[in-house]
């Protein structure tokens, strides 16, 4: 998901705030599962979260070099945080609790 990213993004609750790349499946509470995307070295975030689903149309799209983006979204990650505790991940984004 290596997209050039902005800093901030503007949210509704939580006003300008960083962001990441997160599914509509993982929105909208139907993913089984969660999979974190590392991002290079100096982005704002250190993650983005995927579905599993995602993540393998993610791996089909390094290899043949098209990128299927209609399920992504940008989102706060205060926002992003409130949504992956559904899925018992880490309290932090970047995995240390």
């Amino acid at each position: 998901m290596n997209a050039e990213k902005t800093s901030l993004i503007r949210c509704g609750d939580h006003s300008l705030a960083p962001w990441a790349i997160t599914c509509v499946h993982i929105l909208e509470g139907t993913a089984d599962d969660v999979v974190a995307v590392r991002q290079p070295e100096g982005s704002e975030v250190e993650f983005d979260w995927i579905c599993p689903e995602c993540y393998e149309k993610y791996l089909r799209q390094d290899q043949d070099g098209s990128a299927d983006v209609d399920d992504l979204r940008a989102v706060c990650i205060h926002c992003l945080r409130l949504l992956l505790k559904r899925y018992g991940t880490p309290e932090s984004l970047d995995g240390t609790g």
